[in-house]
């Protein structure tokens, strides 16, 4: 059994879809592979909060019941919920470990970081597990991949402790969704000593949310209006999403169509605010659109997967647009993300032929294809 690791249980449409298509798409070559319902405590605190207003709180829950419900129809999730890393010990009959698709080595996301004095990693997604072995299951090797890790606004050689060095240390292959994730991965393989025995690799992939191309089994048929509109969808709050809103009101005066906006907080520039909707909504939302407006890694993602005619406003953190930058270059359309600061124009939001653009991306995908499934048949 193949088991991945990552933030199966956050509210986030991209988090969730992304768990999803690496499982199906491993389970599609045949690597019989399950998704560990993994629940520390800070990711239950944050799914589980109540918000600040009623109204919020309600949105909130009728999106949280959505996506359990697309767990479980839709992952290949393991029965146990498992709460602690000492638990996962138990994992019956493990092959192989991949953690990643997410930003799943940026301490700041792990637990509660206002109170402490710096980020501190959780150790399970560097896969520092103690597997127990028995006569059902008698190999002592678990194979350890990364595929698709990210440590997102972070650089990762300035943040990781000796035993998060260690830990890196021990995988067999590392997949990137940030250039300087990998080359800070590079980094520390070629420091240690005993790297030249293991021949361990380490490259820029693509999200696995692109690693599927048929979505259709999600999709829910006549959700979306029969006429044209626009999609925007924003991460983040106060100033960006104040700047976000301006932006979408510059697109909506260029195109002249409703805008649909599917993001966590309502923006005034919008005809419509959908904010408890479930990944499979968010997914049939942006198919269908006309154009996309976003600041989203997966929204660049899903849009690009879809051929959707797009925009991407940028992070005023520099570091929070790295994701998408990588995939942007990848592709040819880095003129894509707009400068801080400037404005949506009819000239920046002209059409693009998906074309060469699409030629690129399959190359990427075979690629990225060509890394996971290598690092988890050899030897297996």
């Amino acid at each position: 059994m193949i088991y991945t690791f990552t933030y199966q249980r956050a509210l986030n449409f991209g988090a969730s879809l992304q768990a999803y298509a690496l499982a199906k798409f491993l389970n599609n070559q045949g690597l019989e592979t399950q998704i560990v319902d993994y629940l520390p405590h800070y990711m239950h605190w944050q799914t589980k909060r109540p918000m600040k207003s009623l109204k919020g709180t309600i949105e909130k829950y009728k999106k949280y019941k959505k996506f359990s419900q697309f767990r479980g129809e839709f992952m290949p999730i393991t029965d146990k919920t498992y709460f602690s890393k000492k638990a996962l010990r138990l994992l019956p009959n493990p092959r192989a470990f991949v953690v990643g698709s997410d930003q799943v080595w940026n301490p700041n996301l792990h637990g509660e970081t206002k109170r402490q004095v710096k980020p501190s990693f959780d150790m399970t997604y560097l896969l520092d597990i103690n597997t127990e072995f028995n006569e059902q299951n008698p190999k002592p090797k678990v194979k350890k991949v990364a595929y698709a890790a990210s440590a997102g606004s972070v650089r990762f050689n300035e943040v990781a402790e000796p035993d998060v060095i260690n830990a890196v240390k021990q995988f067999d292959a590392i997949g990137c969704r940030e250039q300087v994730l990998e080359q800070d991965i590079k980094a520390i393989f070629n420091d240690d000593k005993n790297d030249s025995e293991q021949k361990r690799e380490a490259q820029t992939v693509l999200d696995p949310s692109l690693l599927l191309r048929d979505y259709s089994e999600l999709e829910i048929v006549n959700l979306c209006p029969s006429q044209d509109y626009v999609v925007s969808y924003v991460v983040g709050s106060g100033e960006m999403l104040s700047t976000f809103n301006q932006r979408v009101a510059e697109a909506k005066n260029c195109f002249g169509l409703p805008v649909i906006h599917l993001g966590a907080k309502s923006i005034e520039s919008a005809d419509y605010n959908l904010l408890d909707i479930g990944p499979r909504e968010w997914l049939t939302y942006i198919k269908n659109a006309k154009y996309v407006v976003t600041n989203s890694f997966h929204g660049c993602a899903f849009s690009l997967n879809f051929n959707r005619q797009f925009i991407l406003i940028p992070h005023k953190l520099n570091e929070l647009n790295q994701r998408q930058k990588t995939l942007l270059n990848g592709v040819g359309l880095e003129e894509r993300l707009l400068d801080d600061g400037e404005k949506v124009t009819k000239t920046n939001l002209a059409t693009f032929d998906y074309g060469p653009v699409n030629n690129k991306l399959n190359k990427l995908i075979e690629d990225s294809k060509e890394f996971l499934l290598k690092a988890l048949k050899a030897e297996m």
